[in-house]
């Protein structure tokens, strides 16, 4: 029983495509983005025979508007790290296209990345992208790209191997009668009682463990009655 001994193990989000579509789904506009193997452009994914495509057939249709999305991640808060989204793409688009990658936050609207695309004009190889995701700790996200062409049409553009980078087999041992995070209560209580024992704020409203509960848990002179996990 790892988590009762305070174990804890997270592993990277790593999607080849495959397999499976990875979870991923399209929205369509005047287009929508296809999985399978590719018969135009790189005629293969980056690391095996299938991936995300505007068009698996042949070029995408003029005028080309649509969506790919990631499923929801939920990206860890603590202890501080830094993350990365990584993916490999191929890109063949004429004068009037773009690509564009963007996240969500906590089911928001999809915004520009620091550091992200747009993408234009012609790559005809495969490549990695790796932009930060940092900024986004603690957050619900979801990832999208989308593509658009408003003049001619071409090969289109290709995803592979989608991965959140930073989590790689990350294995947190902490004694339980220890209080790694420093908010008055030991790391095994935390597990137990569900709040972060790594975050002295499970539920960052600012107001320690020890001191928030709605049902008594945490006995403390300063318990102000609240949940520490809302």
């Amino acid at each position: 029983d790892s988590e009762s001994q305070g174990i804890f193990f997270q592993g990277s989000v790593r999607e080849d495509f495959e397999s499976t579509d990875g979870g991923f789904t399209q929205v369509a506009g005047r287009g929508a983005w296809q999985w399978g193997t590719p018969r135009v452009g790189p005629r293969a994914g980056h690391s095996g025979a299938k991936a995300w495509a505007t068009s698996l057939n042949g070029d995408y249709r003029f005028g080309f508007e649509g969506w790919l999305r990631s499923p929801m991640y939920v990206l860890p808060a603590a202890p501080p790290r830094r993350l990365y989204l990584e993916y490999w793409h191929w890109f063949s688009m004429g004068s009037g296209a773009q690509g564009l990658a963007t996240i969500s936050e906590d089911g928001g609207d999809f915004k520009y990345m620091a550091g992200g695309p747009p993408y234009v004009g012609s790559l005809r190889r495969y490549r990695r992208e790796k932009i930060d995701l940092t900024p986004y700790l603690g957050r619900q996200v979801q990832l999208q790209f989308s593509a658009s062409e408003t003049f001619v049409t071409d090969a289109g553009w290709f995803i592979d191997d989608f991965a959140i980078t930073g989590l790689e087999n990350t294995l947190y041992v902490l004694a339980p009668g220890e209080d790694v995070d420093g908010d008055g209560v030991v790391n095994g209580v935390e597990v137990v009682n569900e709040t972060d024992p790594l975050r002295w704020d499970s539920d960052g409203d600012g107001l320690g463990d020890r001191v928030e509960s709605d049902i008594g848990v945490f006995l403390s002179t300063q318990n102000t009655g609240t949940d520490p996990l809302i």
